[in-house]
């Protein structure tokens, strides 16, 4: 069963309840040839995550979930093995190999 965030979550640029000039920026990045990468501040519910999920979704297409991996950063340092899992993500085919998928990673809820 889907969460209500994930059931209720914006499906378009223009669901998203923030800046419209904050908005167009978003949609217009998302839709460049080689998208910058992007840091997306502020405080809790302000729309940071469902912001990155419609430029990924715009970026990588319909699959943009088996393409990306979300790690809720501050877990980092608290769940064992999450670093870990992070990497391999990062470096499917091993520590060896230049293949990385880093260009398509988030981490969200990065507390300093």
């Amino acid at each position: 069963m889907a969460s209500w965030l994930e059931t209720y979550a914006p499906r378009r640029f223009d669901e998203l309840a923030m800046d419209e000039s904050i908005r167009t920026n978003l949609e217009r990045v998302s839709v460049q040839a080689n998208p910058p990468h992007l840091i997306l501040a502020g405080p809790a519910g302000v729309g940071k995550t469902a912001a990155w999920r419609l430029v990924a979704r715009q970026i990588l297409g319909p699959s943009w979930r088996s393409t990306t991996h979300v790690l809720q950063a501050r877990d980092l340092a608290k769940t064992a093995g999450a670093m870990k899992k992070f990497e391999d993500f990062l470096r499917p085919e091993g520590t060896s190999s230049s293949d990385t998928l880093a260009g398509r990673s988030s981490l969200d809820s990065f507390d300093a």
